[in-house]
């Protein structure tokens, strides 16, 4: 299995299935998001599915699905709120890690974190959290309208 870390606790892949969930404990996982809508392809495990397997891995499975391109403020702090309260590592997945990267990303923003910063962590990963974080970092922007931002795919990876 193959995934990226953004931080020292969070780390970011595509689509995770059962067999590679075992793994993730030997290597400090605790937790696991689940960025994924279900249903979004025919070949795609439910995260009702990944959280029964996980169960019996000892992992805890967290369900914050969200639209390629749709994002919130309140499903990255959720994420965020998830990852500080976290035992272990934690590892977020959607398709191909991009949503997973994006929420980590805003979270991290909303808590004060540098714009360039988070840029750089994510292009060290490979992932363009430029534009994402760009419609994030305004000084103009209300509580609400963060929870109502959204974004389009940006270019390169696309979720």
């Amino acid at each position: 299995m193959s995934y990226q870390f953004l931080s020292s606790d969070f780390a970011v892949s595509g689509q995770i299935d059962s067999n590679t969930l075992a793994a993730l404990v030997g290597q400090g996982f605790s937790d696991v998001i689940c960025n994924r809508p279900d249903g979004e392809s025919d070949e795609q495990p439910s995260a009702e599915q990944i959280a029964a397997s996980a169960a019996d891995c000892g992992l805890t499975v967290h369900y914050v699905p969200v639209i390629p391109g749709q994002f919130k403020a309140e499903d990255a702090i959720s994420v965020g709120r998830i990852i500080a309260s976290a035992k272990g590592k934690v590892l977020g997945y959607c398709r191909t890690g991009n949503r997973s990267s994006h929420l980590w990303a805003i979270d991290q923003l909303l808590r004060g974190v540098n714009q360039c910063e988070l840029e750089e962590l994510g292009q060290r990963a490979g992932f363009d959290l430029s534009q994402v974080l760009t419609l994030f970092n305004r000084d103009d922007i209300t509580e609400s309208e963060a929870a109502e931002v959204s974004v389009s795919k940006t270019p390169g990876r696309q979720s």
